[in-house]
């Protein structure tokens, strides 16, 4: 029975690990973890517990196996997180290049270009992000301009829903980006 259960852990970090690093929603993530927290904790608290209390344990290859499966499930989900994050910075520092493109076309022509496909006019290859669908945003806006990207089709949803607003932008007079606000 430990066994399944230790395998159990392991798939889901696993699954979660290798579908965030194709590109996955982070957020599916986010979600797949709250059943191995509901489920671990309470069973290490309980193992801590039994240990003290002198209780009834798993006997010491049974727990070694148990144990091995939680603990290599949250090594690969922080290894997922950590590695979402990576991609954001990545992504992030693809859009400060954009928008360094978007500063020259105006310095060259006087004017913000009306879309993208202006600068892509001009030679400028226009960058993908590493996260979401892979598509940066532009907007003309009075005061400059305005680029940004989605990292998550699931998280995009949500907020369009609740604010209409996209996930990750930086403006024209500013190289700080604002996310998941």
């Amino acid at each position: 029975m430990n066994i399944a259960i230790s395998a159990v852990f392991l798939a889901t970090g696993a699954a979660c690990y290798f579908y965030a690093d194709r590109g996955g929603d982070p957020f599916l993530v986010v979600l797949a973890m709250v059943p191995v927290v509901l489920t671990s904790i309470p069973g290490l608290l309980y193992l801590g517990a039994a240990t003290v209390l002198g209780l009834r344990r798993p006997s010491g290859g049974n727990l070694a196996i148990l144990l091995g499966g939680v603990l290599a499930c949250y090594l690969l989900l922080w290894f997922t997180v950590v590695g979402h994050l990576d991609r954001l910075e990545e992504t992030k520092a693809k859009g400060d290049a954009l928008a360094q493109s978007i500063e020259t076309y105006r310095r060259e022509t006087g004017a913000y270009p009306r879309d993208l496909s202006a600068l892509a006019a001009r030679g400028v290859a226009i960058p993908t992000t590493v996260l979401g669908d892979g598509v940066f945003f532009y907007r003309p806006t009075e005061k400059g301009f305005t680029v940004g990207f989605t990292p998550s089709p699931i998280w995009y949803a949500m907020t369009h829903a609740l604010a209409s607003r996209d996930n990750c932008r930086r403006g024209a007079r500013s190289a700080n980006w604002w996310c998941y606000d």
